[in-house]
């Protein structure tokens, strides 16, 4: 059973929370490479969007790295799918993340799927001119057994 259960965190995001458009309104997108250093390590970013899914990769390339098995610097690396599809007026994303080697970074002795999400997102129009962006998710982490459920706005 889940050995962590959170139900509810209620979290304000003070700036751009970035939802995936639905498929219907989808353009052709350039495939893009961001590099980001947070706490001590570079993170190399791979993103691009095939249509209905779109596909990101991050790995940990320099700096607080975790290492495998044999205390190699492991590049730690994460892969995720997300599909964004609209249902009952509702902006959806499912998506799925996963760690493709052993790292302790993430925890990871191998393979390890840690995310499958669902999240929804509704723009709430206030005013003529003013609209409140809620979105909630619900994650389950396969790997932890923790479960948690999100809810928020952003602006």
């Amino acid at each position: 059973m889940l050995k962590k259960f959170r139900p509810v965190s209620l979290i304000l995001f003070a700036g751009v929370l970035c939802f995936p458009k639905t498929y219907a309104e989808t353009e052709t997108v350039k495939p893009e490479v961001k590099f980001s250093q947070q706490s001590g390590k570079i993170t190399g970013t791979v993103e691009d969007d095939f249509g209905p899914v779109a596909v990101n990769w991050y790995t940990n390339f320099a700096g607080d790295d975790g290492v495998d098995k044999d205390g190699d610097r492991a590049y730690s690396s994460y892969i995720s799918v997300a599909a964004p599809f609209t249902l009952g007026g509702l902006d959806w994303t499912a998506e799925i993340g996963a760690t493709p080697w052993a790292t302790d970074f993430y925890g990871a002795n191998g393979f390890a799927v840690c995310d499958v999400s669902l999240g929804v997102s509704k723009d709430i129009k206030i005013t003529d001119s003013f609209s409140l962006p809620l979105f909630a998710k619900a994650t389950w982490n396969p790997r932890s057994e923790g479960a948690y459920f999100v809810v928020g706005l952003s602006f």
